[in-house]
C-alpha cells in the first residue's frame, strides 16, 4: 500500500520536472486533473498512474518508435478519435493526453470489462494477444 500511495504522488511530480512546471499547484493541479478524468470514466486512478509509469516514466515528451506521445502514449489514431480537431502536437501536453488516455481506458472497460483485456488492448491492439511483451507489459501495469 506504502508503494501505491508513493507513486499517486510521485508521478505527478515526475510530470511536471519534465514540463519544467513543479509547483505544488502544478502538482494538485494534475493530481486533480486524473483524479476527476479517472472518476467520470470508471477508471481506477490508481490503473492511470500505473499506465503513465509504466509507458512513459512519468516523461510528457516521451516518443515510441511507433510514434505514441505523451505521458500515457497513446497513438495518432486514437488521439483522433478521442480528441477531434485538436492538433496531434498537443499530444505531448500533459493535460491533453491525460484526457485522450483515460478517455480510452474508460471506453476499452466499457468493451471488455476486464483491466487485463483492456490493457492487453492498449498495449497491442488486440484484448487477446499472448506475446511476451504484452504479457509484460500488463503484469507490470497490474
Amino acid at each position: 500500500m506504502k508503494n501505491v500511495i508513493a507513486i499517486i504522488f510521485l508521478i505527478p511530480a515526475l510530470v511536471l520536472m519534465g514540463t519544467e512546471e513543479v509547483s505544488t499547484r502544478g502538482v494538485l493541479t494534475l493530481e486533480n486533473l486524473i483524479s476527476v478524468e479517472s472518476r467520470a470514466v470508471d477508471v481506477p486512478i490508481e490503473l492511470v498512474y500505473a499506465v503513465i509509469l509504466t509507458e512513459s516514466s512519468g516523461n510528457p515528451l516521451a516518443k515510441s518508435v511507433a510514434d505514441c506521445r505523451g505521458l500515457m502514449q497513446v497513438s495518432e489514431e486514437v488521439w483522433n478519435i478521442f480528441m477531434k480537431g485538436k492538433s496531434w502536437d498537443l499530444a505531448y501536453h500533459p493535460e491533453e493526453n491525460l484526457r485522450c488516455g483515460i478517455q480510452y481506458l474508460g471506453d476499452l472497460y466499457k468493451m471488455y470489462v476486464s483491466w487485463d483485456k483492456v490493457l492487453r488492448h492498449y498495449h497491442s491492439g488486440n484484448p487477446n494477444s499472448k506475446r511476451p511483451v504484452t504479457n509484460q507489459y500488463v503484469k507490470k501495469v497490474l
